[in-house]
């Protein structure tokens, strides 16, 4: 009688440890998969969701003009309008008059209390995106999968520099890395 209770206790235990395992490898797994899709996910959803809000802002701009112009709506006017806005406005603004304007510009914003500091901030995260930006380089260069301090976690980080630092055993490659908190 006394050995079948040990039988049953130890198939308990090893039950329970089989469950323990099964569910963490799992929860591992899906931790990482997980990952994975808001990685790929994140920057499309933000991508679709910003240019449709800029577009429809400039659709509301336009489409009633040319309504008003042409007596009846045009699909995708607004637009195309907007398309050639943009285009337009970044060719004028790499001209000469455009970049002394936009320095000055920067210089009557800068001496605005609040104001300051929301143009400062979206304009480092629209220069560090900027395909121009400084010297040719963009400031965040690949997003990538950094390992979290926690075993099996991982966070979303962006790639801001490269170097080779000499060691007395060779050279160690090192990434520095921008990591969104």
């Amino acid at each position: 009688m006394m050995q079948a209770c040990s039988c049953s206790c130890l198939y308990v235990t090893i039950h329970h440890w089989c469950l323990q395992a099964f569910h963490q490898v799992v929860h591992s797994w899906f931790s990482r998969k997980f990952a994975t899709g808001c990685a790929i996910l994140l920057p499309i959803v933000i991508t679709v969701y910003v240019t449709y809000q800029f577009l429809q802002l400039f659709d509301g701009i336009f489409s009633p003009l040319y309504q008003r112009l042409l007596g009846f709506e045009v699909f995708g006017l607004g637009f195309l309008t907007s398309v050639l806005f943009i285009t337009m406005t970044g060719v004028f603004f790499s001209s000469w008059l455009g970049s002394w304007m936009l320095a000055l510009g920067e210089w009557i914003i800068k001496r605005l209390p609040l104001v300051k500091h929301i143009y400062s901030a979206s304009k480092q995260v629209s220069g560090a995106l900027n395909p121009d930006g400084a010297e040719g380089t963009k400031a965040f260069q690949e997003c990538v999968l950094a390992k979290h301090p926690r075993n099996g976690e991982y966070a979303i980080a962006f790639i801001t520099g490269r170097t080779v630092l000499q060691t007395r055993d060779g050279d160690m490659r090192l990434t520095a890395v921008y990591i969104p908190t």
